[in-house]
């Protein structure tokens, strides 16, 4: 079985666990080739793990008639499908599937606009509530199947070394707990609402000096989050990371992850990754993310509701071994292996 991942893209922020389940799909038998534009990390990583590289870039990505250059591209490659990742890939794949005669397939990672995804012969959504969002702008149920993103469970476990290296080199001893927050610092993520909550959870502690808060990224917000951290008088237990390359090291030397998204989010790459480094999490009730936490994996708030999230900063602490327990044992189940293997079976359906 040969597929080939089309992305219109050179570089996407989730490369890594997309190359990952590429690469896993090999276990399946699958012979992949990934396509998309050059000199990105896709490319490097595409290389890295001895996957075939074509590159193409259409002429305008959203009019797919522009690019018949794609065709002469496919049927040199030669695969059983074509997978697609980003809304310009599946319209441009498409629109040209007729000349080659071969099933696309498109995974969607966002409430799309559904006209990019109209040719497509079958759709898996990233969420059960992107899938209801397709189905009630129209597209029939019966050619879509919700399938998780995936991530590398073991690629994250806990490394109880690096873990004491970095609170000794920060200060935090046994005693202190650290909640973390990572993301772009952009307004619909709600790191404005994580301070809120972070500062009324700390009127409410006996010893506050035991909490700090760390917020990982950078983006437009950054200084007006910096400032309101000021403002809240908490900017003594808060500390900005910055844009940090490998999250691991802080995943492990943090004990308490949050994800308070103010906007629906299709699915939480990020709160997967804490999970799978087995930290016990509060999210937001916003799109796909409680289909992560279904069986009380974690705490859920409403979304922009500071005062519910303090609060349920206040009972995780005292649950922070048994959710993160929970937490761990829940990212299994959207681990690389597990997902591919639904992935592989849709493929099989196509053959």
């Amino acid at each position: 079985m040969k597929i080939l991942h089309y992305v219109d893209a050179e570089s996407i922020s989730w490369a890594v666990p997309y190359i990952e389940h590429i690469k896993s799909l090999e276990g399946f038998g699958v012979e992949n080739i990934l396509l998309c534009r050059s000199g990105g990390n896709l490319e490097k990583l595409a290389d890295e793990n001895n996957i075939k590289f074509f590159a193409f870039k259409p002429l305008i990505s959203n009019l797919p008639l522009l690019s018949p250059n794609f065709v002469k591209i496919v049927k040199k490659i030669s695969p059983n499908i074509i997978h697609t990742r980003l809304s310009s890939a599946a319209g441009i794949a498409g629109f040209w599937k007729v000349f080659y005669h071969l099933p696309v397939i498109s995974t969607v990672d966002k409430y799309p606009k559904l006209k990019y995804y109209k040719n497509s012969t079958y759709i898996l959504p990233c969420s059960e509530s992107v899938e209801k969002f397709m189905a009630d702008s129209g597209i029939p149920t019966n050619k879509m199947t919700a399938i998780h993103n995936s991530v590398n469970v073991k690629f994250y476990s806990r490394d109880e070394k690096i873990r004491n290296e970095i609170r000794k080199f920060e200060n935090l001893d046994d005693n202190k707990i650290c909640f973390l927050g990572m993301g772009r610092l952009t307004d619909w993520k709600g790191f404005d609402i994580l301070l809120k909550g972070f500062a009324e959870f700390l009127k409410c502690q006996e010893y506050p000096q035991k909490f700090i808060l760390w917020i990982a990224g950078d983006g437009e917000e950054r200084e007006n989050l910096e400032n309101l951290a000021k403002e809240l008088n908490i900017n003594e237990h808060v500390k900005f990371l910055g844009f940090v390359d490998d999250v691991r090291k802080i995943l492990w030397a943090s004990d308490v992850y949050v994800h308070p998204s103010k906007e629906d989010e299709p699915f939480g790459l990020s709160l997967l990754q804490a999970m799978s480094a087995g930290l016990p999490v509060i999210a937001s009730q916003s799109g796909g993310i409680p289909e992560m936490l279904n069986r009380s994996q974690g705490l859920l708030f409403p979304k922009s509701d500071v005062k519910k999230l303090s609060e349920c900063m206040n009972e995780i602490i005292t649950k922070i071994n048994s959710l993160s327990e929970l937490s761990l044992e829940r990212a299994k189940d959207f681990d690389v292996s597990v997902i591919a293997k639904k992935v592989y079976e849709v493929y099989e359906k196509f053959i």
